[in-house]
Order: structure tokens, then C-alpha cells, then sequence
């Protein structure tokens, strides 16, 4: 099992990408949480390296037409465990 953080810096202009990124991980079995921050998407996700890297394909190279992707940031850590995927509401952790 893999674990990565990525920041996902760019511009979404319906704010529809951290719902593409749930749904591709709920379809790759991926474990962690999608957050939109000031800026960036912050995505921490595990699983099998196969379905990550399918994974990263789908959001990454072939994102929305209304997004615009400018760079990614990635950091591999330590397996957490998680046992879902969820969205942390923006909102809820100001």
C-alpha cells in the first residue's frame, strides 16, 4: 500500500474539480480525504500502486475542461490507515 499528499494548484471554475477527485478515488478503492484550501486542492490517498496511478491519469492528465491544472505537489508518506474516502467541507475547517 501506497500513501501520497498532493496539493493540486490551479483554477476550477464551477469548483467541480475535489468532486471529480472523489469520485475517481470511490472508483480506484483509494482511503484518505479531499479538501478544497486557499488555492489548492489538498488530496491524501492509499492504496494499491496500480489504481493510484490510474488514479492520478484520470484527475491529473486528463482533467475537466474547466479546470487548469498549473502544478502538482507530491509528497510519499507513511501509510495512516484510513478506512474511507470522504470530502472535508471547506466550510466546516476555516
Amino acid at each position: 500500500m501506497k500513501r501520497y499528499v498532493l496539493k493540486i494548484y490551479g483554477v476550477d471554475q464551477r469548483d467541480s474539480f475535489s468532486q471529480l477527485i472523489y469520485q475517481q478515488a470511490i472508483k480506484n478503492q483509494l482511503k484518505g480525504f479531499v479538501k478544497i484550501c486557499s488555492g489548492y486542492v489538498l488530496l491524501d490517498c492509499e492504496g494499491d500502486k496500480k489504481n493510484i496511478c490510474s488514479f492520478l491519469i484520470e484527475v491529473i492528465k486528463k482533467p475537466m475542461l474547466l479546470v487548469k491544472i498549473e502544478k502538482v505537489k507530491a509528497f510519499l508518506l507513511v501509510p495512516y490507515h484510513y478506512t474511507k474516502f470522504t470530502m472535508i467541507d471547506r466550510k466546516k475547517n476555516k
